[in-house]
């Protein structure tokens, strides 16, 4: 088959032929992701009266708390969580319109839409999952004299987002 151009490729695939079954995997996926996100929130709310004036707000590359700021600035890490969630559904609602590791074709480009659809609930799933952790290790972190966030789990959570993100190129080359 010949390869078609990325102007081509629209032709043959607009988001109206894409038949996205939400299946109850989807549903947890996001159900969960939002859950995360808003656990986030009552845990600030819960704890906010108990924070010291000064809150970390940035950690080294040894998981140590380098940087110190007012106490509101908790409620960015929700924020910025609900951000990233928003943008990435709204991502997820025209998969036509991103870029994919493999040459989209009228035989693939269901398998390969459905496949980013279901990266990007990942992806909400694990950036959700972050900011909890992160809002979490913030407030148990407020004692500058505190360890901080263990190294290890740097690097482990490093490795999960490149892990989900690597998978899900590896499915898309082999759903050509």
């Amino acid at each position: 088959m010949k390869r078609l151009a990325y102007k081509d490729q629209l032709l043959f695939m607009t988001i109206h032929d894409l038949k996205r079954p939400f299946t109850s995997f989807d549903l947890l996926l996001e159900v969960v992701a939002l859950s995360l996100l808003i656990k986030t929130v009552v845990m600030i709310t819960e704890q906010y009266a108990l924070l010291s004036d000064q809150i970390p707000i940035h950690y080294s590359f040894s998981g140590e708390p380098n940087g110190f700021g007012a106490k509101v600035l908790i409620w960015i890490l929700p924020l910025l969580g609900f951000s990233i969630h928003g943008l990435l559904t709204l991502l997820g609602r025209r998969p036509d319109k991103l870029r994919y590791p493999v040459v989209i074709t009228p035989e693939n480009y269901q398998r390969q839409y459905s496949n980013l659809i279901r990266l990007i609930r990942f992806l909400k799933l694990v950036v959700s999952g972050i900011i909890l952790w992160l809002t979490y290790e913030t407030i148990t972190n407020l004692n500058p004299n505190d360890s901080g966030i263990h190294p290890v789990m740097i690097l482990i959570v490093s490795g999960i987002v490149i892990g989900v993100i690597g998978l899900f190129v590896y499915r898309s080359y082999r759903m050509r």
